[in-house]
């Protein structure tokens, strides 16, 4: 009977630490649950604080160029109305000139009859020196470029001496023509 006790006290020895081991890993276990929910919980709190944090900065810095923009406009409100000032007397100061020039014009007439003779005269020699431009010199200008860009990629000695050869040709036709103009320009002045 002793030993049956003993071995029945041993077992229930053993039945009770299992219990108790049982009983502990559930504990356990719900605690490792609760310790899942809290850091669940901390990190939706941390990161509607992130949140929080970056509204916030935005914000500020919303207001901060706000408020930056307001005295970038105040600045140039100031200066508009300086500029409005200034064309005001500016105004004020054509009015007076358009007085004077009236009454210059006035007693000038037959200064005016000859400038527009002049006139007339310098404006037929620009038309035809724009139409000798653009028929005698672009023709020379344009085969110099053509060359040039020729030259540009050409390997060959012998080709670039002979590019170089019609770019000095061109050349002297450009000044032959440039030369010309010249002379009927000075020509037409007097």
């Amino acid at each position: 009977g002793e030993v049956f006790n003993t071995e029945k006290s041993r077992q229930l020895a053993t039945l009770e630490k299992i219990y108790q081991t049982e009983k502990k890993d559930q504990l356990l276990e719900l605690k490792n649950q609760e310790i899942k929910s809290q850091s669940i919980i901390i990190s939706i709190i941390s990161a509607l604080l992130i949140v929080l944090i970056i509204l916030g900065f935005i914000i500020y810095r919303y207001f901060r160029d706000k408020k930056q923009s307001i005295a970038v406009l105040e600045q140039l409100n100031k200066e508009i109305s300086e500029k409005h000032e200034e064309i005001l007397t500016q105004s004020e100061d054509l009015a007076n000139a358009n007085k004077e020039i009236s009454r210059m014009n006035e007693s000038l007439e037959l200064e005016v009859t000859k400038r527009t003779k002049k006139i007339e005269t310098q404006s037929r020699m620009l038309i035809e020196y724009a139409y000798s431009n653009a028929h005698n010199v672009r023709g020379p200008l344009a085969r110099i470029l053509g060359l040039s860009m020729l030259m540009a990629n050409e390997t060959s000695e012998i080709r670039i001496k002979e590019y170089n050869e019609r770019m000095h040709e061109s050349a002297l036709e450009l000044d032959v023509v440039i030369r010309e103009m010249t002379v009927r320009l000075q020509d037409e002045r007097h």
